[in-house]
């Protein structure tokens, strides 16, 4: 997601590695990694991440990004390393945020560096400079991109990797380096907190940039209030009043990647069809039909286990297994061999036995709760679940499960989004600075060619797929190879052979990635938004100009155009040229230091911290 990308393009500012190189690397490591499978490798390990993990995908999917990607392409890869310092920054940034959602508040939880004074955290809960200096970024991405229901929350500080914690346990320091968060006045002191995606809360970083905004105003405005308030009304009128100060900004670009569905829910039945003549009569059986055939064969499991003793008892065979248990380890196997013919009916007979009694003792239980807060029932509740069919069971299952996706994967985002852009859009002087960037513009314009200026070529066949596979890419945790077949399949539009070969190998014969396609996308997106949003801008250039001078945006409309009109005959053209200039010798002769050295760098992060 953004907190990897934007990791890495901040680790190559301060390690001084060229961004053609950030580029290759990317395209190196993604399309090929097996990231499900390192996932998995890191889970079977003897022993956890760090000694205060658990054994879990978020824990690993940190330790794989550190082992396998940026401890190899960077000398550092460690939040010490990011340094935002007037005195002593070589790069352009001033503000270095990385948002995850804190379980404990409901807020936002920033990993950030600022020229001016902030929390690592937020103004309820946050962890000192000196200790945040020793985090692994690939922790800060990890925690940062838990998806909820994808991943588990990430414990913080404990599932953190810190120097005085070896991962795999032979020091006997601290558990986890003595690292302690940090409360404000009024709220409870807590030895950890549960971390969560960022998006979460703040899905497009609007508030995160707020903030910053307002570190600024108040280090030259000692009246102005720059902590972000908790309860929904303070918090309304703190970003209303900061708002205000927005002019500072030349220009916000908003962008985001949310899905482009025709719904976000579909009431579908489970799917029976292709359920044979079995699944059809199963699905036609209710609840009562099931507890009847479950006693059915727990009471058939009991009589053949005591058919089966009597048998032994008449023959003269249970005398003899009790000579055997006299004999040592010999006698024991006709013993084992006569018991697992017993014990194993049994067993069986009393678990479903014991289910069948606590689910009827659970629905029991739920009557009587029901009949003390309800009127009177003509019949037991019991009398109406039982003639449930299993098909009405499991489409009600079905249903809420896949509402309660909708819902929280889609509808609650949707809406964040919206309240997010409702609040930078609430102030009409702001409107001009901001230009937003979405994945699906092109996508859902009505007709995006009439949108752009004479001198733009009309959007093109293979953009149109381009944008239409991405506006449609679910998130996912590794890149997959395009074929024709896949390609096609994935489009609503029909495209000619020509144009899917063009999509889905490179000049040399090899396979594209989805990275190709995203890349290619975001290229394609941002060039279109930022000519629309220049247009927009010379179209009112009788206001105050807070972007630039007319003839400046007359420039870059031209630069924009030209990259545009290139797109739409080669779309992957600028991702090509980076691709074949490749990266520099040095840097390559760095990454194969790294990978043969299989270096953990903590020496060079505590280098970073105290310079």
């Amino acid at each position: 997601g953004g907190t990897l990308v934007g990791a890495s393009y901040v680790l190559a500012l301060e390690e001084d590695i060229d961004f053609q190189d950030l580029f290759c690397d990317f395209f190196e490591f993604f399309p090929k990694a097996n990231m499900f499978e390192g996932i998995l490798e890191i889970i079977n390990r003897k022993d956890t991440p760090t000694k205060t993990s658990r054994r879990n995908f978020s824990t690993a999917f940190a330790e794989m990004y550190h082992e396998q990607f940026f401890n190899r392409y960077f000398p550092r890869p460690y939040f010490g390393a990011v340094d935002t310092r007037e005195e002593s920054s070589q790069h352009h940034l001033e503000d270095v945020i990385f948002n995850a959602t804190e379980f404990k508040t409901g807020i936002a939880f920033r990993f950030q560096k600022s020229r001016y004074d902030c929390k690592i955290g937020n103004g309820n809960i946050w962890i000192g400079e000196a200790e945040a200096n020793e985090m692994r970024i690939a922790d800060v991405v990890s925690a940062s991109s838990c998806i909820p229901g994808g991943f588990e929350p990430f414990r913080f500080p404990q599932e953190f990797h810190w120097p005085k914690t070896h991962r795999y346990g032979d020091d006997a320091g601290a558990e986890f380096g003595g690292v302690k968060l940090e409360a404000a006045p009024g709220r409870a002191d807590s030895e950890s907190v549960a971390l969560m995606d960022g998006g979460v809360y703040d899905n497009q970083g609007i508030t995160s940039v707020l903030l910053a905004i307002s570190r600024r105003i108040a280090n030259t405005d000692t009246d102005f209030e720059d902590a972000e308030h908790h309860d929904p009304q303070s918090w309304a009128n703190w970003a209303h009043d900061l708002l205000a100060q927005f002019s500072i900004v030349d220009l916000f670009v908003v962008s985001d990647t949310p899905l482009l569905k025709e719904t976000l829910y579909t009431d579908d039945e489970p799917p029976a069809k292709t359920a044979g003549r079995f699944g059809r009569w199963l699905r036609r059986r209710t609840l009562g039909d099931v507890n009847r055939y479950a006693w059915i064969v727990a009471t058939t499991l009991v009589i053949s286990v005591v058919a089966a003793i009597l048998r032994l008892r008449e023959t003269g065979q249970l005398a003899e297994l009790r000579r055997h248990l006299t004999q040592g380890v010999s006698g024991y196997l006709p013993l084992l061999y006569e018991g697992l013919a017993t014990m194993i009916p049994l067993l069986v007979a009393g678990i479903l036995g014991a289910v069948l009694l606590v689910m009827r003792a659970k629905i029991n239980q739920a009557a009587k709760s029901m009949e003390t807060k309800l009127p009177k029932f003509k019949h037991p509740p019991w009398y109406y679940i039982k003639h449930l069919r299993i098909a009405d069971i499991w489409g009600m299952i079905w249903q809420r499960v896949g509402s309660m996706a909708a819902l929280s994967a889609d509808i609650y985002m949707h809406r964040i989004r919206q309240l997010g852009y409702g609040l930078l859009f609430s102030h009409k002087e702001l409107i001009p600075t901001v230009m937003t960037n979405e994945i699906y513009a092109i996508a859902s314009a009505k007709d995006a060619s009439k949108t752009l200026p004479p001198q733009c070529d009309p959007v093109s066949a293979d953009v149109r797929a381009i944008v239409e596979l991405c506006a449609g890419m679910a998130t996912k945790a590794s890149f997959d190879k395009l074929s024709p077949k896949t390609l096609r399949q994935g489009l609503k539009s029909a495209i000619g052979d020509a144009n899917l070969h063009s999509l889905t190998q490179r000049s040399g014969g090899e396979p594209r990635s989805d990275l190709d396609i995203l890349t290619a996308c975001g290229q394609i997106t941002t060039c279109y938004n930022l000519i629309r949003y220049t247009q927009d801008k010379l179209a009112k250039a009788d206001e105050p100009a807070n972007v630039s001078s007319t003839a400046a945006l007359n420039t870059l409309l031209g630069v924009a155009c030209d990259d545009w009109n290139q797109l739409q005959s080669a779309p992957f053209r600028f991702v090509d040229e980076r691709l074949d200039k490749g990266r520099s010798a040095l840097h390559a002769r760095q990454i194969e230091e790294n990978a043969r050295q299989g270096k953990d760098a903590t020496h060079l992060l505590r280098t970073a911290a105290t310079q």
